[in-house]
């Protein structure tokens, strides 16, 4: 318990300085692999329409979700 208060005061003050430094909170990055042929024959085959992939990272979308659950961007 005491190791986990310990790093979490250790993230806290490098955050901190991260911040004060202006560094950016989160950086996202784009996918290394193109996944579109993957997502366009899964798509054929379960007859979903193109609305339901992921412009930032081509996952396929659950219906009922307003983000993405690979990615975590909003729809």
């Amino acid at each position: 318990m005491d190791g986990a208060i310990n790093l979490a005061i250790s993230f806290r003050d490098r955050h901190a300085k991260l911040l004060a430094a202006g560094e950016k909170e989160f950086e996202i990055q784009q996918n290394v692999r193109i996944l579109a042929d993957k997502v366009q024959s899964e798509i054929v085959s379960s007859g979903d329409s193109l609305s339901d992939i992921c412009s930032s990272c081509s996952a396929i979308l659950e219906t009922d979700l307003d983000f993405c659950p690979a990615c975590g961007t909003k729809k």
